[in-house]
């Protein structure tokens, strides 16, 4: 039955957005086949209710959105990559329609990526009203319903350019002929989709990791650093992402909760840095706090100066109060310390700062006096308890020691009491001696920490160093970076650090297609843990730059470009480059993921140890060859090579000696290897005495 025309009913065309707690599927196409890039920038056109954004944001991607109900605080603005997703199908007019369409092109850079509802379900239909060219829910929102080809004809009728399909119903609209190219090259040559959609990009939050973030939430008032949590870290930098996760949050942990927690460890970081103004060693400095109250500092105040301007506000309101004391009134009792008022809290503070043995942990039966800044309270000791009292007005504070509480506690005559002076007008003077901060390093000390550094490719932490904790945090505060430039090591340093930067890109990645896939940060070994966290601010950023040099695999003239200037190992110029096992450290990373890849991918296939790897010039074709006794200087037989063909997803095996074939004979290795390896004398010596050339054109069986 034909239903409405569509001037007669409203649309909700709102209702249609989804909550989602992972990447959209045509931005998790768009990040696995490299249309869209790190260094890219997204638009998405209709976000809905903006997690693409979110998500992506977390990953460092310099992304934007816009929807004209759940995210129309966000601008129309043109991007490298315009992701027009699931808009099309929900407009009921079909101008409109296409003018969107041609506007989402318009906005795009290099790429469009559109997606729309393909097929449908015969119950859909069932609660559905035919409307224009679509049908109308039972929510009265619109669904235009397109076969995948008529989706594709759509779009190029409309648009006037050929799309290319990622999936059902989503489809590539290139301008950058560069980035057409290298997509159609990766569609018969990549081998890594499969791998990116199952393993590289689950960013989708549990119940379970929200609930463990929320536990260190309901601690600290605040998300919790890198370092204590790391096995977080990588949901933590998603959900950091977005000014609203606290809302995220609120089914394990009540808004009002949390904000209450943070402004209590705002008050005790604030009492903390008040008190230390009346304490023998002067005002705290931020290298004084410990790691977990520098990130509260951080969070709570924004910097040590801001911080130290709202203690100064503080302070100056203590003394105001002084000055202008009500009337006496009743004593009141608080329950715990950390109850009392404002201004008694932070005076209490100040006072077991001040005092030896008024000690504010071990504070009970805490009496205040509102309208004045008296206070009375007992600590225990050996004796029974020590009851303290001040008064403000006089300035004095005493105490009295007793088995039991004394009668009519808490109004105690002062000529019982031992009595002392604390004024809040004057600040004590500095009777104990801070330790000094260290301006020099002894040299000795320093050359072991800069050997480690050295070592390591990144700072050394203290667990793992030679150097005690003082001398480790002396090194780090002071002079290794002067030390490192005068002596001329600052690029063996820059060098070092690069090792281990590839390092941890080769073994995440590679991880990939290891069985299990990619390991949680806790499941690796320590010292790679530390590795990740000494070049990256996180495992999930060294995950998303793993994938994006796992993406260059498939990029032939990237690869081509790698190989001719590896200048390592010997370059044929039809079959591309080969070189001994002992030069693929030497190799560019992008060679020795592709050698590692392949070497997984033939595992069943491969020889039991080979010798020498052929990589074609676009890196599609891998054969690892073994010979017998490569170590000799004479000629050395082929006795088994395996052959990896990534575009074809095709591997052979095959052993000399099972059939007629006549093997081949390797007579020069010296190209082959590095002059360093032990063996290159003997290899120069026998090719000269047996006149061989200093190349020759096939190395072993094509």
């Amino acid at each position: 039955m034909k239903g409405p025309a569509a001037g007669a009913t409203t649309v909700q065309r709102h209702l249609t957005a989804i909550r989602r707690n992972q990447l959209s599927r045509p931005v998790r196409l768009a990040l696995r086949d490299g249309v869209l890039t790190p260094n890219s920038s997204i638009f998405d056109y209709g976000c809905g209710r903006g997690e693409d954004v979110e998500y992506l944001k977390g990953m460092g991607f310099k992304a934007s959105g816009w929807d004209p109900v759940h995210f129309d605080q966000g601008k129309v603005a043109p991007a490298d990559v315009v992701n027009l997703g699931y808009v099309i199908n929900v407009i009921e007019i079909s101008s409109e329609r296409k003018e969107t369409l041609k506007k989402a092109y318009k906005l795009a850079g290099r790429a469009l990526v559109v997606s729309a509802q393909v097929g449908y379900f015969d119950e859909q239909i069932a609660r559905s009203t035919e409307f224009e060219d679509g049908y109308l829910t039972s929510r009265n929102t619109f669904q235009k319903y397109f076969e995948q080809e008529e989706l594709r004809d759509y779009i190029r009728d409309t648009l006037g350019q050929e799309p290319y399909p990622a999936g059902i119903g989503i489809y590539y609209v290139f301008k950058d002929a560069e980035l057409e190219s290298a997509y159609c090259r990766r569609l018969y040559e990549d081998a890594l989709p499969a791998a990116f959609n199952t393993q590289g990009l689950q960013l989708s939050l549990s119940a379970d990791t929200l609930q463990q973030i929320a536990a260190h939430v309901r601690q600290l008032g605040r998300l919790p650093e890198p370092s204590e949590a790391p096995t977080l870290a990588p949901a933590i930098a998603i959900l950091s992402a977005s000014e609203a996760w606290l809302q995220r949050l609120k089914p394990y942990l009540p808004v009002e909760e949390a904000q209450a927690i943070a402004v209590h460890r705002r008050r005790m970081l604030a009492a903390r840095l008040l008190a230390s103004y009346f304490g023998g060693l002067g005002k705290l400095r931020m290298c004084d706090l410990s790691e977990s109250e520098r990130a509260d500092l951080r969070c709570f105040f924004g910097s040590y100066v801001r911080a130290t301007q709202s203690v100064e506000e503080i302070y100056d309101q203590l003394k105001a109060r002084l000055d202008d004391q009500a009337a006496e009134s009743e004593w009141q009792l608080a329950a715990a310390p950390e109850l009392l008022p404002d201004a008694h809290y932070y005076l209490m503070h100040c006072l077991a700062s001040a005092v030896q043995d008024a000690s504010w942990d071990d504070a009970e039966q805490v009496y205040f006096q509102p309208g004045t800044l008296n206070l009375r309270w007992q600590t225990a000791t050996q004796q029974g308890h020590r009851y303290w009292v001040y008064d403000a007005a006089a300035g004095s504070i005493g105490h009295l020691e007793g088995p039991e509480q004394p009668p009519g506690w808490p109004h105690v005559t002062t000529d019982t009491l031992s009595t002392g002076q604390f004024h809040l007008l004057s600040r004590a003077q500095k009777t104990g001696t801070r330790p000094a901060r260290p301006r020099g390093v002894p040299p000795e000390v320093l050359e072991q920490f800069i050997a480690e550094l050295l070592s390591k490719g990144r700072i050394p932490q203290s667990g793992e160093t030679k150097l005690s904790k003082p001398e480790w945090a002396a090194c780090l505060r002071y002079g290794w970076q002067l030390q490192l430039s005068e002596s001329g090591r600052a690029e063996a340093y820059e060098q070092a650090r690069r090792i281990c930067w590839e390092k941890v890109l080769y073994q995440v990645g590679t991880s990939l297609f290891r069985p299990g896939g990619r390991p949680q940060f806790r499941k690796w070994e320590e010292d790679f843990q530390l590795d990740i966290r000494g070049v990256f601010r996180s495992y999930a950023q060294a995950c998303a730059e793993s994938d994006s040099w796992m993406r260059r695999m498939g990029d032939a003239q990237y690869v081509e470009s790698e190989l001719r200037g590896a200048g390592k190992g010997r370059l044929h110029p039809e079959k591309g480059l080969y070189f001994h096992r002992s030069l693929l450290a030497a190799q560019p990373l992008v060679l020795r993921l592709i050698v590692e890849t392949a070497a997984q991918w033939g595992a069943g296939e491969m020889p039991p140890s080979w010798d020498v790897v052929r990589l074609s010039h676009s890196g599609d074709i891998i054969k690892f060859y073994q010979y017998e006794d490569f170590e000799q200087h004479g000629a050395s037989r082929l006795t088994a090579y395996c052959k990896v063909a990534f575009r074809r997803r095709k591997i052979y095996g095959y052993v000399y000696g099972t059939s007629a074939r006549e093997p081949k004979l390797l007579t020069t290795k010296s190209d082959l290897v590095s002059p360093d390896y032990p063996c290159w004398g003997d290899f120069v010596l026998y090719e000269q005495e047996n006149g061989c050339p200093p190349a020759i054109e096939e190395c072993a069986a094509t």
